[in-house]
């Protein structure tokens, strides 16, 4: 009940804050109050970002918010934030408004839009990273083999545009009620030379910061006698929720975690450069893009910006009645269970209609089966509507293991 309280009580400060002028810029001063003069609650507003350096405005964060929920539900996704701050509704609020702001100055949406396409193939041929098969919880599996990363072969931009990339990417490969995934470290090989530290902060902000609980497991495995130094660097730049998550194991100890016949052949090979195919395991090889496709997304998709503006703006429009049906819930929600938070968000500091609260009518339990109903139709539809335009199609698309408009993974068809 309590975490439900702290869920209503940070959507009412997010959708007071959509309330104000769009172009009003973003600050994290912008929690509690009520909307103000002249302004309807989910007004739709137009974002203003243009990857200058132009402020990050309250349009941006709610546009945002609405591109990185893609098809779901949105509450597990406001629920990862409130997690990760023990459920401080002040402190998730930051937190995830924070993340907000980093989508937009990075602009992630470009990243899923352009995907394998601005993208070094050799982030993805050399096999450094990809995913494979699913844990034995039902999470997928990313094998990151540091082996193959040398520090100045990429930019620092480039290599934080694949991280980002293989953090959207994990998202598709989720299949209810999972929310998390493994992490397999390979240090098979690892020498000094791969070590990267910007990297490795990168990485640890994304998994932290970014994309607050979406780690389960991270095994690392193969570790020479040098990443024990190595380790003790890193370990203090990690949560102590993420360093619970962390395990050592040798290859013949993953069966723990992962069913040893969807464990790759590059970790258990005396060389791993060299696995051994006769052994019946997974060995990876990238299906690249072709440049006939490359050449069709970029004319026909990334081209057509009107459109995607179109789509974008759709996506906005229809979630103004799940903003609303969510500020009427969360309103009913509070004045139950915690009246003292509501009132709080009512009467935010500065704000001159401090004493209005909402009119709500209804039943809790309407507004909630209404709010299901949007998720399941308008959420769903504007995002896949956006994402069949959008997005260049990913490795695991190509391979067969997904496919357009959800549904999960089906690594059975894999046929490279």
């Amino acid at each position: 009940m309590d975490q439900t309280s702290a869920l209503a009580e940070l959507w009412l400060h997010l959708l007071n804050v959509f309330a104000l002028p769009g172009d009003t810029p973003f600050t994290s001063t912008h929690i509690g109050g009520n909307t103000p003069p002249g302004s309807q609650p989910g007004t739709p507003t137009t974002s203003t970002i243009d990857l200058t350096n132009a402020p990050i405005t309250v349009a941006d964060i709610r546009r945002e918010l609405w591109l990185a929920n893609q098809d779901q539900h949105p509450d597990p996704f406001i629920l990862r934030f409130l997690r990760a701050r023990k459920f401080d509704v002040h402190r998730a609020y930051t937190m995830l408004t924070t993340a907000l702001k980093w989508r937009a100055a990075s602009n992630v949406f470009d990243v899923i839009a352009q995907g394998e396409a601005a993208i070094d193939q050799g982030q993805f041929s050399s096999g450094k990273a990809y995913y494979w098969q699913e844990d034995r919880l039902g999470r997928p599996v990313i094998y990151i083999n540091a082996r193959h990363h040398k520090q100045n072969a990429q930019s620092e931009e480039m290599l934080q545009r694949h991280t980002v990339y293989l953090m959207e990417t994990g998202r598709l490969l989720l299949k209810e009620p999972v929310e998390t995934v493994t992490i397999v470290f390979n240090l098979g090989g690892f020498g000094m030379a791969n070590m990267d530290n910007n990297m490795v902060k990168f990485l640890i902000n994304c998994l932290q910061s970014y994309y607050p609980e979406s780690l389960g497991l991270c095994a690392i495995v193969n570790a020479p006698w040098i990443f024990s130094g190595i380790w003790k660097l890193i370990k203090p730049w990690l949560d102590p929720v993420v360093q619970a998550k962390i395990v050592f194991a040798k290859p013949s100890e993953l069966g723990q975690y992962i069913d040893p016949a969807n464990i790759p052949a590059e970790l258990f090979a005396a060389d791993p450069n060299k696995p051994d195919p006769s052994t019946g395991q997974f060995i990876f090889k990238y299906p690249p893009p072709t440049k006939a496709d490359v050449e069709a997304h970029r004319t026909q998709n990334i081209a057509n910006q009107e459109k995607t503006k179109s789509l974008v703006a759709a996506r906005l429009d229809a979630m103004v009645p799940l903003e609303q049906a969510t500020k009427e819930w969360a309103t009913l929600w509070l004045a139950e269970y915690n009246p003292k938070a509501l009132a709080a968000v009512a009467g935010g500091a500065g704000n001159p209609h401090a004493d209005e609260i909402v009119d709500v009518s209804g039943e809790r339990e309407d507004l909630q089966a209404k709010r299901q109903e949007l998720c399941d139709t308008a959420v769903r539809q504007t995002w896949w509507a956006l994402d069949n335009h959008i997005r260049f199609e990913t490795m695991y698309h190509r391979a067969g293991v997904i496919k357009r408009g959800g549904g999960g993974p089906d690594w059975a068809k894999w046929t490279v």
